[in-house]
């Protein structure tokens, strides 16, 4: 189930088809991995794109960035230190000009592309958790 979420007096967090269509994707893409989607939350930060947070006791962390219309699709994840190095060159992460980032941009065809970013997804939810257990983890 995709939960929205507000900050307060920010943005409307209204999503497009294709948008909602992608985010159902990749909770269904999670639902029988180590992620706990039930703290995952769309929010709107920007009015550029929509986020895809790991909600935490005192601070969010923006796990997934989109932005899918008829004229741009693209997602900007929050890449694991491990894996920045091992995608630095590779063709899915062209889009991102500087590697240095922690979120790195790629396009996407369509929608369903999604299975391509799984363990992506994954490897940095699980760092993010274990890096600050006691801001994402209950006592």
């Amino acid at each position: 189930m995709i939960k929205f979420a507000s900050y307060g007096n920010e943005r409307e967090v209204a999503l497009n088809a294709m948008e909602i269509d992608f985010t159902k994707l990749v909770f269904e893409t999670l639902k029988d991995s180590s992620v706990l989607t039930d703290k995952l939350e769309i929010v709107r930060k920007s009015d550029s794109y929509a986020t895809m947070v790991i909600r935490g006791k005192e601070w969010d962390f923006d796990l997934i960035r989109i932005k899918i219309t008829d004229k741009t699709k693209w997602l900007s994840l929050s890449l694991s230190k491990n894996d920045r190095k091992v995608f630095e060159s590779s063709p899915l992460f062209e889009a991102q000009k500087k590697k240095s980032q922690l979120h790195w941009k790629s396009k996407i065809q369509k929608v369903n592309d999604i299975s391509q970013y799984k363990d992506l997804i994954i490897n940095s939810y699980l760092e993010c958790i274990e890096l600050n257990p006691t801001n994402f983890l209950q006592s």
